[in-house]
């Protein structure tokens, strides 16, 4: 019989479950500009940090919010690279006087 309670559960899957419960509370926090997000973002934060597996339970949209969290707590912008132009390098004739 598989009941589904805290004790039968991993305690990798409470961090998970925590982590993602969280991670709604602060795309809600965004939202309505709650003051109080940079304790979600400092908690979801340290979870990550303490354990970085699970990282890669988190979709792309959960991410963005994350980071989105983090840059407006710090006032940190993220910013594309700027498209470098190509220069070609300059081609010079040789001739038998250079030899």
């Amino acid at each position: 019989m598989d009941l589904d309670t805290p004790f039968n559960k991993k305690e990798s899957d409470v961090d998970s479950e925590q982590l993602l419960i969280n991670l709604e509370k602060l795309e809600a926090s965004l939202k309505k500009r709650d003051p109080d997000f940079p304790k979600l973002s400092k908690l979801i934060h340290s979870d990550l940090s303490s354990k970085p597996e699970l990282a890669h339970i988190l979709t792309p949209e959960q991410v963005r919010t994350y980071v989105s969290a983090a840059s407006s707590f710090t006032q940190v912008q993220i910013v594309q690279e700027s498209a470098r132009k190509k220069t070609a390098a300059k081609v010079t004739e040789i001739g038998l006087d250079d030899l």
